[in-house]
This record gives structure tokens, C-alpha cells and sequence, in this order.
């Protein structure tokens, strides 16, 4: 009798802990299924963009808003239908006065990197490519122009991946040309050409007596 007794407590504690790890293993599934049907679900209704996002350049405290120039956009209605926008502009040589200049000098800087700025969009492009012009070369709209190298850092936020995107300005006034080309959806795409120029101000130290 004894030793039924102790067989029937066995099994009862060896389905005790059965149960036990059951529960404990369904919370953690279910964080997990929920937050991977959630990413489905954005992909399966992402935002269709009808026109590019506008381009923020950052330098150290201040941001500006860069011309937006030629465009080449394209995206798809509810319906299945596809519409067309193309844009020509002018070159950013001869824009200058629709641009506003960031001042190298007036700005805020780091003192790590004293000319990094940072490209921001709502929605990063697939591919960016920034050339830039010197000065002198203002309503020269043939003038060759030099690339200018794209730093990209991926930063998880949030349970997402993100691009840090940053350029290095040269030191003196210089006008930019960021490409920057959107491919990886097929609901809308397309090339945009954005222009910003930078000064960099004659600030003489005043020494005090």
C-alpha cells in the first residue's frame, strides 16, 4: 500500500512540474508571436509616400530644410493604378537664392568631428550619393563636381534598426548636391536631388586687455 501511495505522489509532482514549465514558457511565445505579427501587419499596410520626403541637414544646433530640386517620383494608388511626377529643376549652382546657408561658425559644434552633419528623412532612401562644388564656382552649372564620402551607422531603437546618416562638410563655402534614390518598395519610388550650401563666416578673434 506504502509503496502505491508514493508512486501515486510521483507522478503527481512529475505533472506538477510539467504544468509548471508549460506556463512559464507561454508568456514569453506570446510577446513573441504578437510583436512578429505586428511587424506583418506595418508591412502589409506601409505607407504609401505620393511625393518624397523633404531632406533635414543637421550641424551641431542647427537644422535646415534643403532645396528640393529635380524629381523623379512614382507610386500606386488603392485602386492598382500608377501615377507618374517628374520634376526638372535648376542646377543647385544657380539656386542660390532659394537656399538657406548653414554658418560654419555660428553653429554649435562637436568638438569630436567639427564639420559632421547628419541627413534626416521620414523615410531613409536605399541609396544616397552627395557631391559638392566650391564657391567659385556659382552659376557655373557645368562645373565637374567632387563626392563627397556618406558615413553609415546602424542604430537599434526600439526593437528596429535604424541608419544614422552623416556627411563631413569641408572647411570654407561649398555648395552640396545629396542624390538620393528610394527603390525597395513597390508601392512608391523614385530619385530626388536636394541642394544646401554652406558659409563659413569672417569672425576675427577680438583680444581683451
Amino acid at each position: 500500500m506504502k509503496k502505491l501511495i508514493a508512486i501515486f505522489l510521483l507522478l503527481i509532482f512529475v505533472v506538477s512540474l510539467v504544468g509548471c514549465h508549460n506556463t512559464q514558457d507561454a508568456p514569453v511565445s506570446g510577446v513573441l508571436h504578437q510583436h512578429q505579427s505586428t511587424n506583418e501587419e506595418i508591412d502589409l499596410n506601409i505607407a504609401v509616400l505620393k511625393e518624397p520626403p523633404m531632406l533635414t541637414v543637421v550641424y551641431g544646433d542647427k537644422t535646415m530644410e534643403a532645396l528640393r530640386g529635380t524629381t523623379s517620383w512614382n507610386y500606386q494608388n488603392e485602386d492598382g493604378t500608377g501615377v507618374s511626377l517628374e520634376s526638372d529643376s535648376m542646377h543647385p549652382l544657380q539656386a542660390k537664392e532659394y537656399m538657406t546657408p548653414i554658418d560654419l561658425i555660428s553653429s554649435n559644434i562637436s568638438s569630436t568631428n567639427s564639420f559632421e552633419a547628419f541627413l534626416q528623412w521620414d523615410t531613409t532612401p536605399d541609396k544616397i550619393s552627395v557631391y559638392c562644388w566650391s564657391e567659385e564656382f556659382w552659376n557655373q552649372p557645368t562645373a565637374a563636381s567632387e563626392e563627397i564620402p556618406v558615413n553609415v551607422f546602424m542604430i537599434d531603437s526600439n526593437f528596429e534598426t535604424k541608419p544614422d546618416i552623416s556627411i563631413e562638410l569641408k572647411d570654407g563655402n561649398y555648395i552640396y548636391e545629396v542624390v538620393s534614390e528610394w527603390n525597395s518598395s513597390e508601392k512608391y519610388g523614385g530619385t530626388v536631388r536636394y541642394s544646401f550650401y554652406t558659409i563659413k563666416s569672417n569672425m576675427e578673434s577680438q583680444s581683451i586687455d
